[in-house]
Formats: structure tokens, sequence, C-alpha cells
């Protein structure tokens, strides 16, 4: 229910993707759906929020551990997210941004599933920052600048059909990244 609804979300959108739509996409029972959920969508919008923050973050660290450096390491998230964003016809980004954009103010609490999903994400470049040299404000800064740099050409991906604005923050990494 959690990948369904996640693609749901994406595709649709939060609000006009229905209960019924999900079950009826991921072939779910509703009293299945009401026993995981017990607060409804509301309580799935968050768990998909957490299940993509998990997996995001797995991915992040894979690539950062096989990576020299803190721009290496970023190549290889850009790289990853514009084959993703392919294999999906560009039809696809983040999860966690489709639903914060339409439900942030309306949701304190996807809000704030949101809020510690991107924190989740800057925490694990930051240090890697301060190694290279960064102060940890210079560190937090840059890495939420980069962060958002990222959601914005996964958007423009989607509009454009194409891989071009996550190449455009590949070939800014140099100028951002350094001290």
């Amino acid at each position: 229910m959690i990948d369904t609804a996640a693609q749901l979300f994406e595709h649709h959108g939060y609000a006009a993707t229905g209960i019924n739509q999900i079950l009826a996409d991921s072939d779910t029972p509703r009293g299945s759906f009401y026993f995981h959920f017990k607060g409804g969508k509301e309580e799935l919008g968050m768990q998909v929020i957490e299940h993509h923050q998990v997996v995001f973050s797995d991915r992040m660290s894979h690539l950062f551990t096989q990576a020299s450096t803190v721009l290496a390491g970023v190549e290889g998230v850009l790289n990853a997210l514009a084959q993703q964003m392919a294999a999906s016809g560009y039809q696809t980004g983040c999860p966690v941004t489709a639903i914060a954009t339409e439900m942030a103010g309306h949701s304190s609490q996807l809000r704030h599933c949101a809020e510690v999903s991107y924190e989740a994400w800057i925490h694990l470049i930051v240090p890697r920052l301060i190694a290279e040299g960064h102060t940890a404000d210079q560190a937090y800064s840059t890495t939420r600048a980069l962060l958002c740099a990222i959601e914005g050409a996964l958007i423009l991906c989607r509009v454009y059909q194409h891989r071009g604005p996550l190449d455009d923050v590949k070939g800014q990494l140099k100028r951002l990244l350094t001290v």
C-alpha cells in the first residue's frame, strides 16, 4: 500500500488520490487498510514519507560510502536520480516533496514528517562537508541549498521531460561545495 500510495500521490496529487483508488491499485481489502492505518489517509501519507526517507537515506549512504569526496557522492546521487527519473518516463521524483508541497499548509503532521525527512538527508551530508573543511554552519547551509537545488531539479525534470535540470545542478556542484 505504501509503494502504491507513493506512486499515486506523485502522479495525481495527495488530495486527488482517494483511499478507494489506493485499495484497488494495491489489491488491498478495506479492512486491512484501516487495520494498518488507523489514522486513515494522513497516517498513510506519513508512512509514505517515512518509508521514502529511509529508502533514500540508505541509497545516499551507499553512494557516499563508495565516493572519496562529497562532490563524488553528490554526483552519484544525481546520476541515480536521473536514472530513476528516466525509468519512470519523468513522471516521478520525490514522494516527500509531492506530499509536502501540497499538504504542508494543511497538515502539521505531514509537514513535520517531511521536515524530518529533509533534515535526515541534510545530516547525512553535513558531517562529510565538515570533514572537508566547512564549518558546521557552512555545511548545513550548503547542504540545504543543495537539497533545494535537487528537489527543484526533480520538479523541472518532470516539466521538461528530460534530465537536463539534474545535469545543471551537477555542473554547479564544485562552486556550491567549495569552501
